[in-house]
């Protein structure tokens, strides 16, 4: 993705949007640049509201690095292909 180190944040279907927005911005608040938001099948319109919920309250103060889409193997039986998406974000100042 980046050259840059980045932390990952699993999104949640089970936390609401504005709680995991917390957490991300709590994250910044310790000191990490970047953050890679992903999301897997169910997840993945909540990873692009938690995006946007972020540029709301940040507004400039975060920039949006990547965006990609891609589609896994998960489970161990039968595996079955899930889509994901892996938004990259990084703290303006």
């Amino acid at each position: 993705m980046s050259k840059s180190n980045y932390e990952i944040y699993q999104v949640s279907r089970n936390k609401k949007v504005n709680e995991q927005a917390l957490d991300v911005i709590l994250k910044f608040n310790t000191g990490v640049e970047s953050i890679l938001l992903r999301g897997f099948g169910d997840e993945i319109s909540k990873t692009i509201d938690l995006v946007n919920v972020l540029k709301d309250r940040l507004g400039e103060g975060i920039i949006v690095e990547t965006i990609s889409t891609g589609t896994v193997k998960k489970g161990e039986i039968h595996p079955r292909p899930v889509s994901y998406i892996e938004v990259l974000i990084r703290k303006k100042y």
